[in-house]
């Protein structure tokens, strides 16, 4: 897989990276709390959520970019560098990303008294270009802690969102928006529950290894 495929407005994306050597990336609920403090104040104003899952050595996030006009105006608040607001959307939105993990990853060194990288190089990017491949997607990230061995059932494993769509409470997550998918709260809880093929996930996943 190409990892400088663009990314580009209004477009859903599965995003990803694991630990460099597949070494933790998460060692205490402190961290994961971070990470996703960081991810809010770092993207939020670029994209929109649709579903997530930190795993102790990696992180899935399933996203749509935001408008061209959206991303411009967030960019010209966060950026100086005139090039960067005025390229085309890949730029900033990537620029945001680095800067993301670029800061996560200097925190969990001073942390661990580490030094070098701590994600493996360049976060990976697929473009999700139906419905069907994102609905695949919001079960594969939820399921994830269930596929890895850590848990029974999704619903036991703490950092995911698939808490998010059982509560009626304020979430930044597209929560209405994925429910529809699945019509509903109760379908979607039904799918988590019996779809156990992700063939066509882990196929485009293995290719970057």
């Amino acid at each position: 897989m190409n990892p400088f495929i663009p990314l580009e407005a209004d477009k859903f994306y599965h995003i990803y990276n694991r630990g460099n050597n597949k070494q933790p990336v998460f060692y205490s609920e402190k961290n994961q709390r971070y990470f996703l403090d960081k991810y809010t104040q770092y993207m939020e104003s670029y994209l929109d959520t649709y579903a997530w899952c930190l795993m102790p050595n990696h992180f899935h996030f399933l996203v749509k970019l935001k408008s061209v006009e959206e991303i411009r105006i967030a960019a010209k608040q966060d950026f100086q560098n005139q090039n960067i607001i005025e390229s085309i959307v890949e730029h900033p939105v990537s620029e945001r990303f680095r800067r993301f993990f670029l800061g996560y990853s200097k925190a969990i060194n001073k942390q661990q008294q580490s030094t070098g990288s701590l994600f493996q190089k360049n976060f990976k990017r697929k473009f999700v270009d139906n419905d069907e491949y994102a609905k695949q997607l919001v079960c594969y990230i939820h399921n994830n802690p269930v596929h890895h061995g850590f848990v029974n059932y999704c619903s036991e494993y703490l950092w995911t969102s698939f808490h998010s769509f059982l509560s009626s409470g304020v979430t930044k997550i597209k929560r209405d928006i994925v429910l529809d998918w699945f019509n509903g709260r109760d379908n979607f809880i039904q799918v988590h529950k019996s779809v156990n093929d992700y063939s066509l996930v882990e196929r485009m996943i293995l290719e970057d290894d």
